[in-house]
């Protein structure tokens, strides 16, 4: 279920040093597209939760994974406003 973050993760390295690269939009743009399609999965496995208590932390995954793609979004910017 997390093998895109895990895959951005080993390609891209700490967050900070993909915010400082020269190619930052695209390792930004790839830590947001895994981020984002890690929370497709966990939104689609909420349904085969095997009890409330699964599904409701499921479902708390996925609104933090979403957060994070916001997070990740909103200190691009900032950094590309900064430089």
């Amino acid at each position: 279920m997390y093998e895109a973050l895990e895959q951005a993760a080993d390609a891209f390295g700490p967050l900070e040093q993909a915010l400082a690269a020269p190619d930052a939009a695209a390792r930004i743009g790839a830590i947001r597209r895994a981020l984002g399609e890690t929370a497709e999965r966990v939104s689609a496995a909420t349904a085969h939760a095997a009890s409330d208590y699964d599904r409701d932390a499921m479902q708390k995954i996925y609104r933090g994974l979403l957060a994070a793609q916001r997070i990740v979004a909103t200190l691009h910017e900032a950094n590309a406003t900064a430089a």
